[in-house]
């Protein structure tokens, strides 16, 4: 997982006018919210905490199922 997310961030930030890249940048933005994290990705633009507390994916049922805001460490089993 780590190598194919790597790759994928290489390619996003390699080909930013693409629709990959546009799709990536809107889906981290989406769901990475929290300043810390965010200021790993220098291509996202600073969020205001007002609209990370307010966004869905910082309080929607799949967010706290993926442990992201839980701080679960539960391994992910791979599907056949």
């Amino acid at each position: 997982m780590v190598i194919a997310g790597a790759l994928a961030l290489d390619h996003f930030e390699a080909n930013l006018d693409i629709e990959f890249s546009q799709v990536m940048r809107r889906l981290l933005d989406e769901y990475v919210i929290r300043s810390y994290d965010r200021a790993l990705f220098p291509n996202l633009p600073a969020r205001d905490e007002q609209h990370a507390q307010s966004s869905p994916a910082a309080t929607g049922p799949e967010f706290a199922r993926a442990g992201r805001e839980t701080g679960s460490s539960a391994a992910v089993t791979p599907q056949p």
